[in-house]
């Protein structure tokens, strides 16, 4: 068994929309509209290589890559991720409200 790449988790920053979803409120991330699981991970993968920079990289292939956009993303600071919450994105479904706050990242992280 390999060792893990850091010995805490990485802590950021992001922001969610508020929506109903099965009859309860649920996080929804902003820029691909998945819906976090309550109280359990959320496993990055890739959205069908919808959004990757580099075309011979397969569609599918295990997040995050350097060379796509895939991923689960935070920011560093607090500052950096108030801009998410501005209202510019499409809201997803029936969006209640922003939720903002604090992740742990562990496992294979990309810092861009």
């Amino acid at each position: 068994m390999a060792a893990p790449d850091y010995a805490a988790p990485i802590l950021g920053w992001r922001g969610w929309f508020v929506v109903e979803a099965g009859g309860a409120l649920r996080l929804c991330s902003i820029v691909y509209h998945t819906l976090w699981p309550p109280r359990q991970e959320l496993v990055a993968s890739c959205r069908s290589g919808e959004h990757r920079l580099k075309l011979e990289l397969p569609a599918g292939h295990s997040a995050p890559e350097a060379d796509c956009r895939c991923g689960i993303y935070a920011c560093e600071s607090a500052a950096a991720a108030t801009p998410f919450l501005n209202g510019s994105r499409t809201p997803a479904r029936q969006t209640l409200g922003f939720v903002f706050g604090r992740v742990s990242l562990w496992g294979k992280a990309v810092e861009a």
